[in-house]
């Protein structure tokens, strides 16, 4: 699977009204809150000071209003129609397909190659021009990493025994209730196992693989307390 890490450029001050007043009607808003909207961000003007000269006011036909608690939405909404219209590729999640994942202004896209991406890349940038957005070339992360599953699951596991090893000492007390000893297994040993997780195109044997090193872990843990204990 071949990602790539996306960023616009000025992306709150670059936004077309005029497209995201047909984005809202697109997307089924009643026409009183529209209008409400067309009213905030429409028709505004800046004046621009310098030293004690104040200019004339300046019409702002593009962009969302700085420190306005509805442009987060208003830009959200943006985005959403950009998603959208290229979310139709990309990576196979047994019957989904997700090209591209986003929050706020951060965007990854995926595919199953490096050719793929690219093609994605491309409509990514046509569909983000059509509302505004321009990608910026100086922050978007060019290097494109083929992740393999396995070599990242494996390393995993093997960090994740590592750490294990490091606590049996720790684990195998008997001063310690077996409730804390869940508990220090979930907060150190399981997110160095799982970190990442969430982006792994994961298989069925993977599963399988992921779900048998958590069982052993435990189990060893509490084998080896049982043992401290007939002792």
């Amino acid at each position: 699977m071949a990602r790539k890490n996306i960023d616009f450029k000025k992306a709150y001050d670059s936004i077309h009204r005029e497209s995201l007043i047909n984005i809202l009607r697109e997307f089924h808003f009643e026409d009183k809150l529209i209008k409400l909207i067309e009213i905030s961000i429409l028709e505004t003007f800046a004046k621009v000071r310098v030293g004690n000269i104040i200019t004339d006011p300046i019409l702002v036909k593009s962009g969302l209003r700085q420190e306005d608690a509805m442009s987060p939405i208003l830009f959200n909404i943006v985005v959403e129609k950009v998603i959208r219209e290229i979310n139709e590729e990309g990576v196979k999640f047994q019957e989904f397909c997700i090209g591209l994942l986003g929050y706020a202004d951060d965007l990854v896209i995926m595919e199953e190659s490096q050719d793929g991406l690219k093609f994605l890349l491309n409509r990514l940038e046509k569909a983000a021009q059509k509302v505004g957005l321009h990608i910026n070339e100086e922050k978007t992360e060019y290097m494109v990493r083929e992740m393999k599953s396995k070599i990242e699951i494996e390393a995993r596991i093997q960090s994740g025994n590592k750490c294990l090893y490091g606590l049996a000492k720790l684990l195998g007390s008997r001063s310690l209730s077996k409730d804390l000893k869940i508990q220090l297994y979930i907060t150190l040993i399981r997110p160095v196992v799982t970190y990442g997780a969430e982006t792994y195109p994961l298989r069925k044997s993977d599963e399988r693989k992921l779900l048998i090193n958590g069982k052993k872990d435990t189990t060893k843990d509490f084998w080896t307390s049982k043992r401290h204990a007939k002792r």
